[in-house]
């Protein structure tokens, strides 16, 4: 599975490039496939995110349904976790 993902630069200047995403499923039988008969939908808002170690509360545009949960909150990183469930934290520093 190849989908594209696009990203702006702090010039102006965008680019698009291929994620290359291989076929894993996990112990529960979840697993990262492209939904190729839904259309993507994109956000609506870009994340002000900054530094290293910061999260940001998202609103999912539909509900989550994972490992037995539904949620309708999650948290994104600027070290690329997106974290459902559970309190607003810091990360931990890397020592």
């Amino acid at each position: 599975m190849t989908p594209q993902k696009r990203f702006s630069g702090s010039g102006g200047s965008d680019a698009t490039v291929a994620v290359e995403l291989p076929g894993l499923t996990d112990g529960y039988g979840y697993a990262c496939v492209a939904a190729h008969d839904r259309p993507y939908q994109a956000g609506d808002r870009q994340l002000a995110l900054t530094g290293d170690n910061n999260s940001e509360r998202v609103d999912p545009p539909f509900p989550v349904p994972l490992y037995g949960r539904t949620y309708r909150q999650a948290r994104i990183s600027t070290n690329g976790v997106v974290h459902f469930g559970g309190p607003e934290r810091r990360l931990p520093r890397r020592q």
